[in-house]
């Protein structure tokens, strides 16, 4: 990741988001009414930091893989150049810096408070990473607090431009007395050193939960205080901690007995009876408070807490053994989650079961029936009551007056830095393009309460059956964690499970070639002209970093039935990505090597191998796992070995000769089969997954979306020395860089393969066919010739839950890896997965 230390360079990457911005008609206007809130007023900040301090708030590149906070080390001093630091999901190192905040409230006189900061965020931070406006974190010192706040987040709210759905989300918890974090909105400043102070924009304020947090509802801070991967993640997994860990963070260790409470809190959940749930659970947990909690999620349909995502709430462990949960971080409620359906789909979300996926704690909640009343009675009287239109709107309507000239200010302060900006570089600049994201915007947040209430009532009549929504596909993000607290398929897919989970066009007969435990998490295909093919299994999944989980597998239909009859493990590797067979040799890519291998006896097991290239990626393979490193390889028929390479980039791969390459971002590599020749062949791409090579030398590739920031899923042509432009150049200056053949919103592209082979039906063939993670699926892209390119379009070719690699025999057999079962993170058990043959009737 890239961070401008210029501030022209930081501010103008920013200024196009700004401008985006709609002014609203200036004027102050209070909020009378609305509940869970700091303050109606916004407040003014201004951050003083020195020179130096400044200069440390930069992170640190990443380290690891989901790394949760840690506790200060005893007896730090903060002016210790060992800093302390806080790891996001993405293994982003936060280093806390002192300086200093100045507050105004309203008709309030400024007050200069002593303060500790640094940068925060998972997604949010990713997106503003190279904008002066990111997300921050504010720590008051000596004893110090603001309107009863000693430390709040500073939210920026890329996925809500309305700045509305959080402060809103809280009002309605609130008004059901769940607990729940306050906010409010605040312009912030920045001085550094002697420098002018300057204006960075409007933000929304989060009260962080610590010890005044906990004190002010009843929670002593003795308490273990975690955050779960989601409500739905709490499952028993044994007696051992270590399993648990990961599904529970937390800044300290559980003592023994918190331990032992978390797994028997678990255990009730997963595997007691009905009548023991029913009989225990309320020794575990308010049930009175949770369902309200659930109540407060079903009316704003927010699923980034509770389940789904779910890294934002809190669950804490009081001295008696009871749990308490606490709604944090809404900016995507009120129809935001557009990953787990359109906004439509959203205002219909189901009242009972307002969550993706399975949640037994719920589940078993509401299959009681004295709970289940209760909890309808709640969400009865909330439409009835204080979630109305009539009632809403009004204080909507006085958040956007109360924040209108702020907005205002921001907008002004970002065309000015443009024109700064341009003055200095005495040229021209292209206007912003549409970003695109996540699907179809959302909706106005009032219309979406208006639309909401309405399906509400209906669900309660029993007119209107509700939408269930979908789990997105993150990358393993939410819900991710270790195998411990995580579980995939049970046992492995069965032939019904195969026959719902793969659907083809009627030209084509689906076989279970190969399923669990003896074939699974299938990341890559290389069929020999036999039909034997080599399957690359990675039990290390995406984000594992423990060693010997990978393998290639030689698998063999002695019958020709479309069935494996029998299986060799033909060589072991960590993190294998890809693999390509031709006369005997194998070609594996294992971030951060390629090496090619030999089966000398015809065993079905190598005999020798040769490491032809090395430095394929960066040292994250080994902290965070083989995703984003380097990916899958094919070879052309020019005799070249074309490597896909994820955007951790490569900061010098080096072939047997010598010759090597630097890649910053992602993009395609080539080499000799020999390992000589190593050079960059394309760049400016972000998670290319796979490549497709047609008889011509044409090179395709289905890319990765970029969760959120605007880089849809996309297929491109490949061509020598071309620049895709990501991440910098896609949305603003994409008269600079290749364009792609079609955008296909979200999504993670996986496997690409161009099929022409006589065997094939004539409305599939001479085309492209690529796979998709997130949409489970294969698609077909017919080519129709364009001048030096193609026109392209797409298809449903085959259903295929979690698709992979892909790739085709001498007989037309199309072989298809699936991650059925399993999750785009780590190890979850033996049964994820199994490879597909499709082959044409006749």
């Amino acid at each position: 990741m890239i961070h401008f230390r210029e501030p022209l360079s930081r501010i103008a990457i920013l200024g196009w988001f700004l401008l985006g911005l709609t002014s609203q008609a200036a004027g102050q206007a209070s909020s009378v009414g609305l509940q869970g809130q700091l303050d109606s007023d916004v407040w003014k900040l201004r951050v003083n930091l020195s020179d130096d301090e400044y200069e440390a708030l930069e992170p640190a590149a990443p380290q690891m893989g989901f790394s949760a906070p840690t506790a200060p080390p005893s007896g730090q001093n903060w002016g210790d150049s060992r800093r302390e630091k806080v790891g996001n999901l993405f293994g982003v190192q936060f280093p806390w810096v002192r300086g200093s905040v100045d507050f105004t409230s309203g008709d309030d006189e400024p007050k200069t408070i002593p303060c500790r900061i640094r940068y925060d965020g998972d997604f949010t931070y990713t997106m503003a990473a190279q904008s002066p406006k990111r997300p921050m974190f504010i720590q008051l010192l000596d004893g110090h607090d603001i309107q009863g706040v000693s430390s709040f987040r500073l939210h920026t709210m890329q996925f809500d431009q309305t700045m509305l759905r959080e402060r809103i989300t809280s009002h309605v918890f609130a008004s059901l007395d769940a607990t729940v974090t306050r906010t409010a909105h605040a312009e912030l400043s920045l001085k550094v050193g002697n420098k002018k102070p300057e204006f960075i924009g409007l933000y929304t304020i989060l009260e962080a939960v610590d010890a005044t947090f906990l004190s002010k509802n009843g929670i002593p801070e003795t308490w273990l205080v975690s955050q779960t991967n989601g409500l739905n993640t709490i499952r028993y997994a044994g007696e051992n901690w270590n399993a648990y860990a990961r599904t529970f963070r937390s800044s300290q260790r559980p003592s023994d007995k918190q331990q032992t409470r978390i797994i028997e809190f678990a255990k009730l959940i997963d595997e007691a009876t009905d009548e023991e749930f029913d009989a225990r659970i309320s020794d575990f947990i308010n049930t009175d408070e949770l369902l309200r909690y659930l109540a407060a999620n079903s009316l704003t349909s927010n699923v980034t807490g509770m389940s789904t995502i779910g890294t934002n709430d809190f669950l804490c462990l009081d001295a008696e053994g009871r749990f308490h949960i606490i709604a944090n971080q809404m900016e995507t409620a009120l129809g935001g989650s557009v990953l787990s359906g359109s906004p439509d789909e959203l205002t219909n979300m189901h009242v009972v079961r307002p969550y993706a996926g399975e949640c037994k704690l719920f589940d078993r909640l509401l299959a009681n029936e004295e709970l289940r009343d209760r909890y309808l009675n709640i969400v009865r009287e909330s439409v009835d009551g204080f979630f109305t239109p009539e009632k809403m709107n009004p204080l909507m309507a006085g958040l956007t007056d109360a924040t209108a000239n702020s907005r205002e200010r921001e907008t002004q302060a970002a065309a000015e830095r443009l024109r700064t900006m341009m003055q200095s570089i005495g040229g021209g600049i292209s206007p912003p393009r549409g970003t695109g994201g996540f699907g179809p915007p959302p909706m106005a947040p009032s219309t979406f309460v208006e639309k909401r209430n309405g399906s509400i009532r209906k669900q309660l009549e029993g007119s209107e059956p509700g939408f269930t929504p979908r789990i997105p596909n993150l990358g393993g993000i939410g819900g991710g964690g270790s195998s411990g607290g995580r579980q995939g398929a049970t046992a492995a897919i069965t032939d019904a499970q195969f026959r719902e989970s793969v659907q083809v066009s009627g030209d084509f007969n689906a076989t279970l070639f190969a399923r669990s435990p003896e074939v699974n998490y299938p990341v890559a295909i290389a069929a020999e002209p036999t039909g034997a093919i080599y399957v690359a299994s990675d039990e290390q999944g995406s984000l594992g970093a423990d060693k010997d989980g990978g393998k290639v597998l030689r698998c063999v239909d002695h019958d020709g039935d479309g069935v494996m009859d029998s299986v060799t493990t033909f060589c072991r590797v960590d993190h294998v990505r890809g693999v390509v067979y031709r006369a005997g040799a194998v070609w594996v890519s294992h971030p951060p090597y390629l090496s090619v291998f030999h089966d000398d006896d015809g065993d079905g097991v190598a005999d020798r191998n040769q490491r032809l290239v090395s430095g394929l990626t960066t040292d994250m393979v080994n902290t965070r796992g083989g995703d984003h490193t380097t990916n899958g390889v094919r070879m052309g028929i020019d005799g070249w070995l074309y490597i896909g390479n994820g955007d951790y980039g490569t900061p010098k791969g080096e072939g047997v000769d010598g010759s090597t390459v630097v890649l910053r971002g992602g993009g395609i590599l080539r080499v000799r089969p020999d390992g000589t020749e190593l050079e960059l062949f394309a760049s400016g791409l972000r998670n290319p997954f796979d490549i497709a090579i047609d008889p011509q030398l044409n090179l395709f590739t289905r890319d990765n979306t970029n969760d959120g920031g605007g880089w849809d899923t996309r297929v491109s042509q490949l061509f020598q020395t071309a620049e895709y432009g990501y991440p910098r150049l896609f949305a603003n200056f994409s008269d600079e860089i290749m364009p792609t053949l079609g955008v296909f919103g979200n999504g993670g592209g996986t496997g690409s393969l161009y099929i022409e082979d006589e065997s094939w039906p004539e409305r599939w063939n001479r085309s492209l066919l690529t796979g998709d993670w997130g949409r489970s699926g294969v698609f077909h892209h017919p080519l129709t010739p364009d001048g030096a390119t193609f026109q392209l379009t797409q298809q449903t070719f085959a259903t295929i839950s979690r698709a992979t690699g892909m790739d085709l025999d001498a007989s037309g057999n199309l072989y298809v890896a699936s991650w059925w079962g399993g999750e785009a993170s780590v190890h979850v058990g033996p049964h994820v997965g199994f490879v597909t043959r499709l082959t044409p009737k006749g």
